[in-house]
């Protein structure tokens, strides 16, 4: 039975520079880093959820 380590959390991006479109600006960003591992291998992800689609990091994670 294959068995992984899957760890998940949220961090707060800080922008290097304000972002500003025509409805909104932002210094930062939230964005989920999730890791799974699986007989000492590694492999790393990361999702920016965008509230324009009703996404926050607790539905990524939930999904």
């Amino acid at each position: 039975m294959s068995h992984f380590e899957i760890h998940c959390e949220t961090i707060s991006l800080r922008l290097k520079n304000v972002f500003t479109i025509s409805r909104s600006s932002r210094s930062k960003v939230p964005v989920v880093i999730l890791s799974i591992t699986k007989d000492g291998i590694t492999g790393y992800g990361e999702a920016s959820p965008n509230s324009r689609y009703q996404e926050s990091p607790e539905t990524v994670i939930k999904y």
